[in-house]
């Protein structure tokens, strides 16, 4: 799952989700929610990300050529694995059925439990966080077929995507903004008034219609 994706170049910002909303910040404009369908469609398309063909491969390439020795942009996608936590199990109690040695326990023997159970917990709250993973895919220069040439995670493999991709990958921070105007419940509607020009109008909603 997609839970970041940071922007770099002429038009920098970060989209990232937050308490379930997708949220633009680090742009130009203060922080806003983004518009739900447009993230719908920018992550799906991240998700089948294809290149058109392989330009160039190997160590010794030259990445000036295609731009990418070092690229005005980069789109870097932070990934959130499933939670792979083990089960982490702190000291077992003590099962010691003769309570006189169990009467015996100090307590600095008492002191070094509780701080191998705090130690525990510890570990028990790190490993239930999240795995997450980071790529970063760059973009160089433009490809003669009208799309860009573009390199993942440092590799070794240059490659080339068409223009179709190019154009879904190129985002504005404004490519977020909600272009939804109105949002109502149509049964709360009462009227409408037009003011035109020698056109205006009114619709009135009726109880008995």
């Amino acid at each position: 799952k997609i839970a970041e994706v940071k922007f770099k170049g002429t038009d920098a910002f970060k989209l990232e989700e937050k308490a379930g909303m997708w949220k633009v910040t680090d742009s130009p404009a203060p922080a806003f929610t983004a518009d739900t369908f447009a993230v719908q469609d920018f992550l799906g398309s991240l998700s089948v990300l294809r290149a058109e063909k392989v330009a160039a491969y190997g160590a010794k390439t030259d990445l000036a050529a295609f731009g990418l020795e070092k690229p005005a942009t980069s789109i870097t996608i932070v990934v959130k694995g499933e939670d792979m936590k083990e089960e982490l199990k702190g000291p077992e109690p003590n099962t010691c059925e003769d309570k006189k040695d169990a009467g015996k326990e100090d307590k600095q023997s008492e002191g070094k439990k509780d701080a191998k159970d705090t130690k525990s917990k510890k570990d028990d709250k790190k490993a239930a966080e999240p795995k997450t993973k980071t790529h970063e895919l760059e973009l160089g220069k433009s490809s003669k077929d009208g799309g860009v040439y573009a390199r993942l995670d440092g590799g070794l493999a240059v490659f080339e995507l068409d223009s179709a991709v190019l154009k879904k990958l190129k985002r504005s921070h404004l490519d977020f903004v909600d272009t939804q105007l109105l949002k109502y419940d149509i049964d709360t509607v009462k009227s409408i008034t037009r003011k035109m020009q020698d056109n205006d109008f009114d619709i009135v909603k009726k109880d008995d219609m």
